[in-house]
């Protein structure tokens, strides 16, 4: 458990953040809905946010509840881990929190006029899913066959959840948001790192750097040069007789 909370930090907070929060709601149920659930009109400011890491459903029955957090799990936990385990904590972290905030502001767009609750981490699970499956071909060799066909299924059913007959025009454009959160942030990380590799100064001391490793794999080639170790070793001697002539005139 220690090792896979070092290793995937991120990824390891969020699932056990949502996993309490389950428990929490099978035990006070509605009471935990109306605080915390996403809220077309929101009492509460974490009410814009908070019902990402929330499952289930005011008034539905519990299994729904743990069946929604196991669906999401099969995203945030492969797919999310993976993604910290290339990408690293921070990116994962800055997907997380660009997908919960645009899946509020669409779902308040869609909403709004309504009073309308709402739960679920499903826009940040295909954020991470996309993610994941764009560094897929990097890793695919290193998996074995049963890891393949396991996120081989994970992906089919991601694009099942998918389609508006399943979960309704308001989840599909949920979870598209989230496809939306992870390629705007893989995009605008790709552009500042090349804009930033591209700065002038840098550049300028990269060509230093170039201009002085060459000169000293040049100055130690010569250093192990036949003449020069000569040389080297003449210039010893008449050091040495330099300081014997010189102890003999004090």
């Amino acid at each position: 458990m220690k090792t896979m909370i070092k290793t995937y930090p991120v990824i390891s907070t969020i699932a056990l953040i949502c996993l309490l929060l389950g428990l929490l709601t099978s035990f006070y149920g509605d009471a935990m809905y109306d605080l915390l659930a996403f809220h077309s009109k929101p009492v509460y400011g974490w009410q814009y946010v908070s019902g990402t890491l929330m499952h289930g459903s005011k008034g539905a029955p519990v299994w729904f509840l743990w069946v929604h957090l196991i669906l999401n799990g099969l995203m945030i936990l492969p797919f999310g881990g993976l993604l910290e385990r290339k990408r690293g904590s921070r990116q994962v972290l800055i997907v997380f929190v660009t997908a919960t905030v645009l899946s509020s502001i669409v779902f308040h767009f869609l909403t709004r006029g309504q009073d309308i609750q709402a739960t679920g981490i499903s826009a940040v699970g295909y954020a991470f899913v996309t993610g994941g499956i764009m560094l897929l071909p990097n890793v695919w060799k290193e998996l074995s066959r049963t890891v393949k066909w396991f996120y081989l299924f994970l992906i089919f059913l991601s694009s099942l959840m998918l389609l508006p007959v399943i979960t309704g025009w308001i989840s599909t454009l949920l979870h598209l948001s989230g496809i939306a959160s992870y390629l705007g942030v893989s995009i605008l990380s790709h552009y500042l790192k090349k804009n930033r590799l591209s700065h002038p100064l840098i550049d300028h001391d990269i060509k230093i750097y170039r201009h002085s490793r060459d000169s000293l794999e040049c100055l130690i080639f010569i250093c192990k040069t036949e003449p020069f170790l000569k040389h080297l070793s003449d210039f010893k001697g008449n050091m040495l007789q330099w300081k014997q002539i010189n102890r003999m005139e004090q």
